[in-house]
């Protein structure tokens, strides 16, 4: 990860809330940044299947009311990974 970006996490109170705001207020390169997409990820299934239950996991059991939508948008970003 991007040192801008590991400093971005300490505006955070938890890991799940940065998740959450990557995938719904950020766009494009930033958003790739924020949750460590690489064009890695577009090659290798395993890595993308990895990194998918990695973020799953932080976000799919939030009791924020942003969850489906956060969920919504991981499962857009993984399928576009998975072609």
């Amino acid at each position: 990860m991007h040192e801008d970006i590991e400093d971005m996490m300490t505006f955070f109170n938890t890991p799940t809330d940065y998740y959450l705001f990557a995938l719904l207020h950020a766009d494009g390169e930033l958003r790739s940044n924020m949750l460590g997409i690489t064009p890695a990820h577009y090659h290798h299934a395993p890595l993308a299947e990895q990194w998918y239950h990695h973020v799953r996991h932080l976000v799919a059991f939030t009791k924020r009311d942003v969850r489906v939508a956060a969920l919504k948008r991981l499962e857009s970003l993984y399928q576009k990974m998975a072609k």
